[in-house]
């Protein structure tokens, strides 16, 4: 049965969670039912969602609903170790306040011991983005939410295209700043991001564009590592029927994540097939032909480019502008082939 999912403000969501008994199992699987239920609603209406912990639908229990990497079911009475100190910052959101991002720092590798829903002890090794996960739902058995590890008093911002904040961050804008500690919330608004037009029949914004990747998580990684994108802290993973009847394929199952690109609030959205139709790069091929950057130094970006397995296309230039402008430019590649154009300006 879907539940109601409390929103940043319900003092609820700051209570430290009890562990769970043995004896209380068989009553805790019906709750186990409810978080699917609740996870697999919320998907129908954001799009996204991996794991949801009992606490955000007011069940004061250790117990986490996760669908995602290796884990597809309950975990009762988690407890998380970190292997070493090597952290890494992203953006965090929560179900609790869906179109609110916050900019957090985890750590990027950790244990989790655990009780599966048979009572056996499991033990499971997690890095990246599921790392930042299972750290994620484990605050909130303890009464933590991603507000209150927020990076700095800026960490804040509304998920780009957002069009309902609702009670999270609308109306209660002030209760988030609040449990933020003080910092303010940033709405993302058209002047700090793409221009917003206004033809016939209402405005229109950019969002994101696409990428079909043979492996996302390589890829993915590689323009992280290599161009400073930062991972939205969501992965997708979609084989809902709508999916099959919006793309026409058959069994349509896709895989990724959204990126954020530096300077704007829009996002390079990385997705997998689970059968990926080979495809030509060229320059001059009909269609979108590559993705620019505009970095410091193009031959320092060129490097980390070349070390993270991408690919150089051509030269590195120069050409001269009016007002004793140089520009620099090179085109390269990612480690599917995907073009990219680094590009700096200087008088």
């Amino acid at each position: 049965m879907e539940r109601e999912i409390l929103l940043l403000g319900d003092p609820r969501l700051n209570e430290t969670s009890l562990p769970v008994a043995r004896e209380e199992l068989e009553e805790m699987m019906l709750v186990v039912t409810d978080l699917r239920d609740t996870l697999y609603s919320f998907r129908r209406r954001y799009f996204v969602g991996r794991a949801i912990a009992a606490p955000q639908i007011g069940v004061p229990k250790r117990l986490i609903y996760m669908e995602a990497g290796p884990v597809n079911g309950a975990l009762f009475n988690p407890r998380l170790t970190f292997p070493d100190g090597e952290k890494m910052e992203l953006l965090d959101d929560c179900m609790s306040f869906p179109n609110l991002l916050v900019r957090v720092e985890r750590y990027r590798r950790c244990v989790v011991d655990y009780l599966d829903q048979d009572w056996r002890p499991r033990r499971l090794e997690l890095e990246g983005d599921l790392s930042e996960l299972i750290q994620h739902e484990y605050d909130h058995l303890d009464g933590v939410l991603a507000t209150m590890r927020a990076a700095d008093g800026r960490a804040f911002s509304i998920r780009p295209g957002a069009q309902e904040v609702g009670a999270a961050v609308g109306a209660t804008a002030g209760t988030a700043s609040a449990a933020a500690s003080g910092a303010s919330i940033g709405v993302v608004s058209d002047a700090a991001g793409a221009a917003s037009g206004t033809p016939e029949g209402g405005s229109i914004r950019y969002k994101h564009t696409n990428l079909i990747a043979n492996n996302w998580r390589r890829l993915s990684g590689f323009y992280q590592r290599a161009l400073g994108l930062q991972s939205i802290g969501q992965t997708r993973d979609i084989s809902e029927n709508w999916l099959e009847r919006m793309t026409g394929i058959p069994g349509a199952h896709i895989r990724g994540e959204h990126l954020k690109l530096p300077g704007v609030e829009q996002t390079l959205e990385i997705f997998g097939y689970d059968e990926v139709l080979p495809g030509v790069q060229a320059l001059n091929r009909a269609g979108f032909s590559h993705i620019a950057f505009e970095v410091d130094d193009v031959e320092q970006a060129l490097h980390r480019v070349l070390a993270e397995g991408g690919g150089q296309a051509g030269e590195v230039v120069k050409a001269s502008y009016p007002g004793g402008v140089t520009a620099t430019f090179v085109y390269a590649a990612d480690p599917e082939g995907n073009l990219i154009e680094l590009q700096n300006f200087r008088r």
